[in-house]
């Protein structure tokens, strides 16, 4: 329940800050998650619990936010491909979990990604020290092995 409340709170805070407008048509810009993960269905616990949690905060997919899924299927060698392609839309978040972290941040330094990360984020590159993590990688990190379920 900890781990949903950070990472919504953290995607919530993106979308609190006016989006400028597009383009001459006057409309706003409706942000975008991208989504990049193992799974081969949208129609999980997890991602089910996730646009719940949206919708609580006022955010409808395909109404105000637009959710991008990019799901491997189980097939690692296609998630670093999706990554690249999400980077390219553009998306305003990267939404990942455990190693498809790394694969998001080989794809771009700039885009914020968030996700859960196993139990050395430092070691595993991704952030520059706890007291300053630097880049463009947040989210949770479990030290114990017992914690990470």
């Amino acid at each position: 329940m900890r781990r949903r409340s950070v990472i919504l709170t953290a995607l919530g805070a993106l979308f609190v800050v006016p989006m400028p407008l597009a383009g001459q048509q006057g409309q706003a810009k409706i942000p975008r998650i991208g989504i990049l993960s193992p799974a081969a269905r949208r129609d999980t616990v997890i991602f089910d619990a996730f646009r719940k949690g949206l919708a609580e905060l006022g955010y409808i997919d395909g109404q105000n936010i637009r959710i991008e899924y990019r799901l491997s299927a189980g097939d690692f060698s296609r998630l670093p491909a999706m990554a690249e392609e999400l980077v390219r839309l553009p998306v305003d978040v990267i939404l990942a979990d455990g190693p498809t972290v790394v694969i998001a941040q080989e794809a771009t330094r700039t885009i914020p990604i968030i996700g859960g990360v196993g139990p050395d984020p430092v070691a595993a590159g991704l952030i520059g020290s706890f007291a300053h993590p630097g880049g463009n990688v947040t989210g949770f990190s479990a030290f114990g092995v017992e914690l990470s379920a």
